[in-house]
């Protein structure tokens, strides 16, 4: 079930989350069909607070790879040379 963020249903078209089945998200209008393979997914709203709802959601959920950490070049152990 969609719930409503933000303003009374009569002010403006609404947007909601939707997601496939690949877990790729978008916003999209609710009064458009959807794509074979895609749901609506949240709550619903204007385009602006769908847009900042997944930035959020993206930000709390994608993790950077770690980046080994690198050595400074004046504390590399060189051999003696014979």
């Amino acid at each position: 079930m969609l719930a409503r963020m933000g303003m009374s249903l009569s002010e403006g078209e609404d947007y909601g989350v939707v997601v496939n089945n690949e877990r790729q998200f978008s916003v999209w209008s609710i009064d458009r069909k959807l794509p074979p393979g895609w749901s609506f997914t949240g709550p619903i709203g204007t385009r602006e607070e769908m847009d900042a709802l997944l930035r959020r959601q993206l930000v709390e959920t994608v993790r950077l790879p770690s980046v080994p950490a690198r050595r400074p070049r004046g504390l590399l152990h060189r051999q003696p040379d014979l």
